[in-house]
């Protein structure tokens, strides 16, 4: 930042106001022509000011970015301070990135003086000509930095500071002066009465069986742009609350400044809001985006799903799991656990906690049953120590549907927010099991000498299971599936759900990944191993069988000795990565996409002792790299099928990723259900591929698209 003041004020001075074009000409030395024109004087002044900034080499020059942030920099400390102090050298970035254009990328290095001399010496000329531009047009681009200004300058007054760091990051301080007086004002309105007020503000879609929290999309007028509410901020703030009875008087009193407040710290400590979504997708920094996608969605969004869904898909499992004679390590059985999810899912509100009164549930059970039971699937504690935004290593509210209250009764969820606990209660309670089930194999194998029994876990038995709810909804709609293993030119692979027409190929692969908490606190290293997990090693699957099926015209796949063929056709292939949790802003589809293209283009290395900064656990560490080992291979194979499908595109316009998808499980239900027939279904898929409002919601970008659709 300084380096450029120094050089700016250094620059030599070449004015041309008061010649006339005559003598600018000469002074530039252009040879004039039969007629004289100011614009050719601008031309020689920008293709000056390039020449001497393009770099001489490809090893050393600083980057479009880097500018960009001494820009940014300069007008933080002018906005923040009240002065006006570096608007010239503001001045200065702005209009060399306005006539040098966004294709360029590259730089001379700052320590090049003689040439950034030389170039801000024309780039001064060029100003004089030209003249300074208005406050409007220096500020347009600027949309996000006003924001996290304003918020800023509220939370000085809290007693928040700021800093401009080396790298011309700005740096907050004494935040916990803000986090406290948030947390205060939660405390004093409760956190059950906080959410209920919240929720009785937003919409309920009855067909969804969700809760609609608002979203902004990619917006016209970037000036109209309001920051979003951090509704999961505030609701983790608030879960952690949920003991605290609070009172409707601090409700009146807090609620508007508490959200306030909150927008406040979310703005300026992650400045992740939409304001030109166009834009961030082509951004080509992965780190960047990768972890803004999943700050935004940890700050924002509220974790849901269907209750009607979640509980159509537990009774599948279920009766597959009893079928399967796997129990729990309990005194009650699976039967017992479904009929108590049935009968406090009916009680649960769209929109407000519930309170039940513990001898009103299950009540035809012993006593001691019933409470091992309510045990299970409650919180005593809820996000115990959840304090900053990011805190997401410190939540729990979605591990279970319930908080048990001091007096045992019982405070449900939300219908929406509290679904998944249940699955969440279920899959924790067979794993305990399965912990036992494999001790003893290998107990029993000591002891005879033979070799261990095969036991598929309960995540592998219910992945499988996950699989077979998607066909028999996709049945459900007359809709035919193929599946199966498949073994060509010594390639093994394997197909999870295929769905076809004369048309279109389908391919779904599915994987039962979520977003972990780490990725959602915003370690960096885990959200590339969930993205891989989900996305990548979906998508290489799906491409590697796209890339047999067309080389060899068909295949053969092998279901538990059922063969069948997928056939090539001349036929479309979509690639599908299925997830059942959802992963946020990763189902937008630009998004999704700009992903996958980061995963094609770009190595991720990590240093071992830095892993071992966040991962205490050796084993857990070791875990981490092996899974960057992996990474790398998927990576290079992914490369080599999709410069195998390129060769296939005769008009060589092939568009890596294009046909590839990422939906959660419910998602696609839900498109399953709005279906007729096949045919129907993969109509879907097409209407939904084009246009993207940019909302980071699934939700809202189909409600956007059908409406478009109808209209």
């Amino acid at each position: 930042m300084n380096t450029f003041i120094t050089l700016y004020n250094e620059a030599p001075i070449f004015y041309l106001s008061g010649l006339s074009l005559k003598e600018k000409y000469e002074s530039l030395g252009i040879k004039s022509g039969h007629a004289l024109s100011s614009r050719v004087v601008e031309k020689e002044l920008i293709k000056r000011i390039k020449d001497f900034l393009t770099p001489t080499t490809n090893d050393n020059y600083i980057t479009r970015a880097n500018l960009a942030s001494i820009k940014e920099a300069y007008y933080y400390i002018d906005k923040l301070n009240g002065t006006s102090q570096l608007k010239k050298y503001f001045v200065a970035l702005h209009e060399l990135d306005s006539i040098l254009g966004p294709t360029i990328e590259k730089f001379e290095p700052l320590t090049n003086s003689n040439k950034w001399k030389e170039a801000l010496k024309y780039l001064k000329c060029y100003i004089d000509e030209n003249g300074v531009p208005n406050d409007d047009m220096l500020s347009s681009g600027m949309e996000k930095q006003i924001c996290r200004i304003k918020a800023i300058k509220r939370l000085q007054k809290k007693g928040v500071k700021y800093k401009i760091n080396e790298n011309n990051e700005l740096e907050l301080s004494n935040l916990y002066c803000a986090v406290t007086e948030i947390a205060t004002k939660m405390e004093r309105i409760g956190g059950v009465r906080f959410i209920n007020k919240c929720l009785s503000e937003i919409a309920f879609d009855d067909n969804k069986g969700r809760l609609m929290f608002p979203k902004q999309g990619n917006p016209i007028d970037l000036r109209k742009v309001k920051p979003e509410i951090p509704y999961g901020y505030l609701f983790n703030l608030a879960f952690r609350m949920t003991s605290s009875k609070g009172s409707d008087t601090s409700l009146t009193k807090y609620f508007d400044a508490l959200i306030q407040d909150a927008c406040d710290l979310c703005v300026a400590l992650y400045p992740v809001q939409n304001y030109a979504g166009w834009m961030e997708v082509l951004n080509k920094e992965p780190f960047d985006i990768f972890h803004k996608w999943l700050a935004y969605d940890s700050l924002i969004d509220v974790q849901q799903a269907s209750q009607k869904f979640c509980l159509d898909m537990m009774d599948f499992l279920i009766d597959k799991i009893i079928k399967d004679k796997r129990r729990f390590e309990r005194r009650y059985c699976l039967g017992d656990f479904r009929e108590l999810m049935h009968e406090l899912c009916a009680k649960t509100s769209q929109k407000h906690f519930v309170k039940v009164q513990k001898n009103e549930i299950m009540s035809f059970l012993p006593e001691d049953i019933r409470k091992t039971m309510l045990h299970d699937i409650t919180n005593t504690i809820v996000n115990p120590n959840y304090e900053s935004p990011l805190d997401f290593d410190k939540t729990n509210y979605s591990d279970k549907p319930a908080i048990m209250l001091p007096n045992d009764d019982l405070m449900l969820y939300p219908s929406s927010i509290g679904a998944m606990g249940w699955y969440e209660v279920m899959m924790s309670l067979l794993r305990e099991r399965d912990e036992i089930v494999t001790k003893e194999l290998k107990e029993k194998a000591t002891q005879s000498g033979s070799k261990k029994n095969k036991y598929v876990g309960i995540d592998n038995f219910v992945g499988f299971l996950l699989e077979e709810y998607i066909k028999q909804k996709l049945s459900s709609k007359e809709i035919d599936t193929k599946c199966g293993k498949y073994a060509v030119n010594d390639i093994n692979g394997e197909c999870d759900i295929v769905v076809e027409n004369c048309k279109k190929v389908l391919l779904f692969e599915v994987k039962k990944k979520n977003m972990t908490r780490k990725s959602r606190s915003g370690h960096l290293y885990q959200i590339i191993l969930d993205f891989a997990g989900s996305v990548l090693n979906s998508q290489e699957q799906a491409h590697r069988t796209e890339v047999l099926v067309r080389k060899n015209n068909q295949i053969t796949l092998n279901d538990c000795g059922t063969t069948t063929t997928l056939d090539y056709n001349n036929r479309g292939f979509e690639k599908i990565t299925l997830t059942l949790n959802d992963f946020g802003p990763l189902h937008e589809r630009l998004i999704q996409q700009q992903v996958l293209n980061s995963f094609y283009n770009y190595g991720f290395g990590i240093y071992e002792d830095e892993i071992r900064k966040f991962e205490k656990d050796e084993e857990r560490a070791k875990q981490v790299i092996r899974g960057y080992t992996a990474l790398k291979k998927k990576q290079d194979s992914l490369r080599t099928y999709i410069q195998d499908l390129a060769q296939f595109d005769k008009s060589r316009k092939y568009v890596p990723f294009f046909d590839s998808w990422f939906f959660n499980i419910e998602q696609l239900c839900y498109l399953i259900d709005l279906s007729k027939d096949t045919d129907d279904f993969i109509r879907k898929f097409s209407k939904l591929k084009y246009i993207t409002f940019f909302t980071k919601d699934f939700w809202c970008e189909l409600e956007l698209k059908l409406g478009m659709q109808t209209s």
